[in-house]
């Protein structure tokens, strides 16, 4: 099994969303039960071993995950 998360991140209206690009990214947003991958949801995929990829930038995902703009989870 391939453990990497490749995303791409557009902007929408203010906010950059992490869209998932390959099979594994797709398989976590739908156990996630979104369409897109949070920080939050990215850092728990970190921690059961997937390594996390930005399409087309494979070097800089850290320092790009350390200063997105995602939009912040809202509790009930």
């Amino acid at each position: 099994m391939n453990n990497e998360i490749i995303i791409r991140i557009r902007n929408v209206y203010g906010y950059d969303l992490a869209y998932p690009v390959n099979e594994q990214a797709q398989h976590i947003a739908n156990i996630a039960g979104t369409k897109t991958l949070t920080k939050e949801t990215l850092a728990i995929a970190q921690k059961m071993g997937f390594t996390i990829d930005l399409a087309g930038y494979p070097n800089d995902i850290n320092r790009f995950l350390d200063n997105i703009a995602f939009p912040t989870m809202m509790s009930d």
